[in-house]
């Protein structure tokens, strides 16, 4: 790692004097690793937070269908049997969302 030595022994050194040359491209290489695993890292964190917004709203458009399928069933407007479907679509997906901490999460966000 040592590249050049600018003193000899016995010689007066300074304070600031230059003693050593190290040879940067190992410390260079490391870096640019470093670097080009937090890009992937980072890109990999989008890609979650991705695809949980993709999940969440997907969760919510089906909480919401389910709802207004009861109120249409409320109205006599859908069959009992299909409102039944919504209501028990709506409750599982009630359960996976405070399983998965969904509730949660999107309260943070």
């Amino acid at each position: 790692m040592i590249q050049n030595v600018f003193f000899h022994e016995g010689d007066l050194v300074k304070k600031g004097d230059k003693l050593f040359e190290i040879d940067p491209r190992p410390l260079q290489a490391a870096l640019e690793e470093g670097e080009a695993t937090l890009t992937r890292d980072q890109a990999l964190q989008d890609q979650a937070q991705a695809q949980f917004d993709r999940d969440a709203a997907n969760a919510e458009y089906q909480q919401l269908s389910a709802e207004r399928q009861s109120a249409l069933v409320a109205r006599g407007l859908l069959s009992r049997d299909t409102g039944e479907q919504a209501h028990d679509r709506g409750r599982v997906l009630r359960c996976l969302r405070t399983a998965m901490g969904i509730d949660d999460l999107c309260a943070r966000h």
